[in-house]
């Protein structure tokens, strides 16, 4: 049973979760977060997150809700740019369908822009914003506050999950040019002396950590006890 449970977890779990909370390993968080073969590279027996947009095998065309699942990553840019990103979940595989990076745009038209482009959706955007938040509410939209804070490893996780299982699927930029900066900041993406992800360059990775909310899977509760009960055998 524990061999069931083992392999269970191996696949609802990214990697490093799998090895701190289940294996009961020690956390080494330093380096690159996600591994960079995974997001563009060319190793066999390997899933790649950069695909070809222009084939419909590897990018299938969108569907319109409530055939599939979409939701809007927005990070609020003050000094920096602001980024939308926008995803689509076809069965279990999530799809980048746009990139929109605005670096001198008012904020006010950008909420315009998104009132008229995504009203129809929901937007996952970070809390720090929360005067913008609720201007955009007042026009109308559907806002879900992502608090970095408390939920960002997890997000982090998530996305690891994704690109070890090839779930995750983004246009490569030199066929679409709207996710260049996405793809290089998520291979420079990396921690700091804290283990902390540092801040710098990291737009269009917190609007994509914002889009991934409500795709995230709750861990079995069944799960937890057998941590529990493999944490107290270890001690």
């Amino acid at each position: 049973m524990d061999q069931i449970s083992a392999a269970v977890a191996a696949g609802l779990l990214d990697s490093q979760t799998f090895k701190t909370e289940y294996l009961g390993e020690i956390a080494e968080r330093s380096g690159r977060v996600w591994d960079t073969a995974l997001i563009d590279g060319h190793q066999e027996g390997k899933p790649r997150a950069v695909i070809d947009p222009t084939k419909t095998e590897q990018y299938p065309l969108p569907a319109a809700p409530p055939l599939t699942a979409w939701s809007v990553g927005l990070d609020w840019g003050f000094i920096h740019p602001t980024v939308i990103t926008v995803w689509e979940k076809q069965g279990e595989t999530i799809y980048a369908r746009d990139c929109r990076i605005r670096e001198k745009t008012a904020l006010s038209e950008i909420m315009e822009e998104i009132r008229e482009d995504f009203r129809a959706y929901t937007v996952y955007a970070d809390s720090a914003g929360m005067h913008e938040n609720d201007q955009l509410r007042r026009l109308g939209l559907n806002v879900r506050p992502v608090i970095f804070s408390k939920e960002k490893d997890e997000l982090i996780g998530h996305v690891r999950w994704r690109l070890e299982k090839g779930l995750l699927k983004i246009p490569d930029p030199n066929l679409d040019n709207r996710f260049f900066t996405l793809i290089q900041e998520m291979k420079a993406y990396t921690y700091d002396d804290k283990g902390k992800p540092r801040k710098i360059n990291d737009d269009c990775v917190d609007s994509m950590l914002c889009g991934m909310h409500p795709f995230t899977h709750e861990t079995p509760a069944w799960m937890f006890k057998v941590i529990g009960a493999k944490r107290q055998w270890q001690t």
